[in-house]
């Protein structure tokens, strides 16, 4: 168990730990992907910035704009808000900063239900439509 509350350190022989470039400027933060990753991660990063913007405001810097690529070779980009405070990676973390990481752990983990309210119903609904042939 780590008791000193720092994240682990990178395994040893990683060429490299992220699919994307950063800029950062005093108000927002330019993120590049590269190219050749695909679309995947763009594609989630801006899914779930989207999502957690909607359900559960403050747990990541809102979405400013998203870049999809051109051209072949074009990085896809997104733009997000800077959020205010000071990077906690590699420092130990106080009690505060444990509760208050914890609380917003649990606010993301709450944002979005697996199936919103209603869900079920519809899908119930759009079988039996497929079982009775109405579909």
């Amino acid at each position: 168990m780590n008791t000193h509350r720092t994240p682990p350190p990178a395994p040893s022989g990683t060429g490299r730990w992220h699919t994307h470039d950063l800029t950062l400027h005093p108000d927002r933060v330019v993120k590049r992907f590269r190219a050749a990753e695909g679309p995947g991660p763009y594609a989630r990063e801006r899914r779930a910035l989207t999502l957690l913007g909607r359900h559960a405001p403050g747990v990541a810097p809102p979405l400013l704009s998203s870049h999809a690529p051109a051209h072949a070779g074009d990085p896809p980009t997104l733009v997000m808000s800077r959020l205010p405070g000071t990077p906690l990676r590699g420092t130990p973390l106080t009690e505060r900063q444990l509760a208050a990481w914890a609380q917003t752990v649990r606010t993301l983990h709450a944002a979005h239900p697996r199936n919103p309210p209603g869900t079920a119903e519809r899908q119930a609904r759009r079988l039996c439509r497929r079982l009775d042939g109405t579909a």
